[in-house]
Formats: structure tokens, sequence, C-alpha cells
């Protein structure tokens, strides 16, 4: 007796789209990024867009409140080491299912294509949690007490701290956009940081 199941490709289409949420409209927008695991956040605006394209009744300011109010979300390099949003519940899973992972592509990627060695890497990460042990600074602060970043290509894509985000050492903001209410909201959410973790805002400063 032949037990195989027979699609044809336009099922086989169909299903591919139903499992990413995308054939029905759900009710609850977290539940739509835990079911997605993460969802890609490099550009700010395509998020809310992933998520409205599969919950149209989700309110417009939802993920901000999600992020900084109920802290439901959480914001970091994570999947195929871009930024994604993530379940605040999830995060600890995600992190260290892949974390290790990334870290070592982050090094081959840094040696293999910016010419850095691990070594000369693993030196630049000691360096930059050395002064923002005396408190958070800019990506520009940064810069001018250790200006070997300055010769690191692509670092307004985090390539230079984005290793000590996925150890859990570095929390980065890419804040030059941003104003004064969601530059309240990110300093008070500081203190649920790690114990000696730090924290590098580009262009503004946390309110101290």
């Amino acid at each position: 007796m032949n037990n195989t199941l027979k699609v044809t490709p336009l099922q086989a289409r169909r299903f591919a789209l139903m499992r990413q949420l995308l054939g029905v409209d759900a009710q609850n927008p977290l539940e739509v990024v835990q079911r997605l695991v993460a969802i890609q956040a490099q550009y700010e605006t395509t998020a809310p867009i992933a998520i409205w394209s599969r919950c149209s009744s989700v309110a417009t300011q939802w993920m901000d409140a999600a992020l900084y109010d109920t802290k439901v979300l959480v914001k970091t390099w994570s999947l195929r080491g871009a930024v994604h949003f993530m379940s605040s519940a999830d995060l600890a899973m995600i992190v260290s299912s892949i974390g290790g992972k990334q870290l070592a592509d982050y090094f081959h990627f840094m040696e293999t294509r910016r010419g850095i060695s691990g070594a000369d890497l693993k030196a630049i990460h000691k360096g930059i949690l050395k002064p923002l042990s005396s408190g958070p600074l800019s990506r520009s602060e940064l810069q001018v007490v250790l200006p070997a970043l300055e010769r690191i290509a692509g670092t307004s894509w985090g390539l230079d701290i984005k290793g000590l985000a996925f150890t859990g050492d570095v929390v980065f903001a890419n804040s030059t956009c941003f104003e004064d209410p969601l530059m309240n909201k990110i300093s008070a959410q500081t203190k649920y940081m790690k114990p000696g973790a730090k924290f590098i805002s580009f262009t503004r400063s946390l309110n101290r």
C-alpha cells in the first residue's frame, strides 16, 4: 500500500505561505513574532509591515510599546548575523542556540573580509569594554578613545561591536534619529542589562 502524499506545486506554495502566516489574519502580534522566531529589522520600517501583513488589526504603535513599555520584544543581532526583533521570552534560547556559531562566523568574516585576525579582534573588543566600564559612550566618543575602530570598514553596520552582542557584553543603539522620549525609554531599560554589560549609542548619549 502506497501512503505517499502527493501535492501539486500550487499546494506546496500555499502550504509555505500558511507556515509563514501569510494566508491567515492572526489576532496576536506577539504570537506572530514567536511563531516566526524572529523578524528582520535592519530597516526600521520593514518590521511593522511584516507584522501588519500577518495581523491586520495590530495597533500602529504596538512595536514601540512592545519594545519600550511592556518589553515583550527585544531587538538585537541574531539570525544570519543581522538585526532582528524577537520575543524577550525567547531571547536566551535564541542566543544560546546560535550565538556561538554567529560569533565564529563573525570572526571568520572579519579575518577574511577585513583582514583582522582573531587575536586582534579580541584585543579590540577588550579595548571597547574598558572605557565603557566608566559609563555609556556614543560610537564617536568610543572612537576617540580607541582610534583603531575608525579603520574598520562597515562600522555603520555594527562590524566593530557585533561580536560583543553575541556574547551579551554590549548593547548597541543606532540612535542618530531618536528623539528625546525614545532615548528616555531606552535609558530606563538599561537597568535590565546583565551585570558588566556595556551600552553603545550612535551620535546620541543615554540620559545619565
